[in-house]
Formats: structure tokens, C-alpha cells, sequence
């Protein structure tokens, strides 16, 4: 049971990606069985991250990614990273006199 803001949001991201891996799979009409056999992982294991009660390994997901031909970040645009923003600006400005700075 989650007991900080990080330990829910893990939680949480477990189940979404879990979610997110299982609609892949059936979108694509593949049993368990296949997908975890063509990317080296046993079933068991296989459903206990689509239930979202394992966290796959990076090299896992790379794995799953590659068997479906999908990049890393789209399956896990669903992960609780954060707030979307767009970077902010740097508030650097050039000197008036249009010179250079030294940074002799």
C-alpha cells in the first residue's frame, strides 16, 4: 500500500502502464503466451505486469517496445511523469551595446 506522493505515483504509473500493455496486446489480437515467449519472459510474469503488480525492467520494455514495433516513450506516454509543460525561456539578455561578455 502506497504511503508518500512517490509511492502512489508509482503505484499508480504500474497499473497505467500495465493498462497501456494489455490494449496493445489485444489491440493486435496476441495471446499472452506469444508475447512473452517472442520477448524471453515467462507468462506469469507477463500478466503480473499488465496487472500492474510488477514493474518490467528496462530492458523489458525495450523488449516489449521492439516486439511492437513501438518506440519506449509511446508506451509510456501514460506514465505519471509529471505536469506537461513546454521548457521555459532562459531570461538571459544580450548587453545593450550589442558586445560580447568577457568571461576572461
Amino acid at each position: 500500500m502506497p504511503t508518500t506522493p512517490s509511492d502512489k505515483r508509482l503505484s499508480d504509473g504500474m497499473v497505467l502502464l500495465g493498462v497501456r500493455l494489455r490494449e496493445i496486446r489485444k489491440e493486435r489480437a496476441e495471446a499472452l503466451t506469444d508475447v512473452s515467449s517472442a520477448v524471453g519472459l515467462t507468462a506469469g510474469y507477463l500478466s503480473d505486469v499488465e496487472r500492474g503488480t510488477k514493474l518490467p525492467s528496462v530492458p523489458t520494455l525495450l523488449a516489449l517496445a521492439d516486439h511492437y514495433q513501438l518506440l519506449l516513450t509511446e508506451l509510456l506516454q501514460v506514465y505519471p511523469f509529471g505536469v506537461k509543460s513546454r521548457p521555459r525561456r532562459a531570461q538571459i539578455k544580450p548587453p545593450q551595446d550589442g558586445r560580447r561578455r568577457s568571461d576572461g
